[in-house]
């Protein structure tokens, strides 16, 4: 169970916790609160400067647009982004492997495609408030950046090639993963 990170303690608490709305829905949570965030994530393209948001400040970045809401939109992209949310959250909370490490990669890369909800709402739990992921008050503030230098998926304690590379080989693995689905046969329907 080590390689899937399922049980972070604290705060973020376990995976299958997802009840568990503080401090994302307020502290203590209550209704208004609760109505904001699910309003945020759930509404088409709102909800991708929210991910875009809340995935800057997984990489501890200032909120770019290009940087942090794109990778969101693009197909492929958008779910290496997830992975890289995820796996920043869970090295900076310091649970299972460290920082690509190829095996914490792996457990990444399992729960946010068979535990997405799950994996999502322990992020959030670890992320301390509604800070990491509300971009409101920075467009108030007028602090969102067209784009950041430099352009990151993981945490800078990894060299820069080293992340980039391990992203470009999954990029690669997950379209032609895609691509090769369609060459697979239709199964013919039986009639009975």
């Amino acid at each position: 169970m080590e390689i899937l990170a399922v049980r972070w303690g604290g705060q973020a608490g376990d995976c299958w916790e997802f009840w568990k709305v503080e401090p994302c829905c307020g502290e203590p949570a209550n209704l208004p609160d609760a109505l904001y965030c699910l309003a945020c994530w759930s509404i088409p393209l709102i909800n991708c400067v929210t991910a875009g948001k809340f995935f800057a400040t997984s990489l501890d970045q200032q909120f770019g647009l290009i940087n942090h809401c794109v990778p969101f939109i693009i197909p492929y992209l958008n779910f290496a982004a997830v992975v890289s949310t995820r796996h920043n959250y869970r090295t900076r909370y310091n649970v299972g492997h460290p920082i690509m490490d190829p095996l914490g990669l792996l457990g990444d890369l399992f729960m946010t495609s068979y535990c997405c909800i799950c994996t999502c709402s322990q992020n959030l739990r670890a992320s301390g408030g509604k800070e990491a992921w509300d971009w409101v008050p920075d467009l108030q503030e007028g602090s969102i950046e067209m784009m950041i230098e430099p352009c990151l998926l993981c945490r800078k304690d990894v060299s820069h090639t080293q992340a980039n590379i391990f992203w470009i080989v999954e990029f690669a693995c997950w379209y032609l993963l895609d691509r090769f689905q369609a060459f697979l046969p239709v199964p013919k329907k039986r009639n009975h």
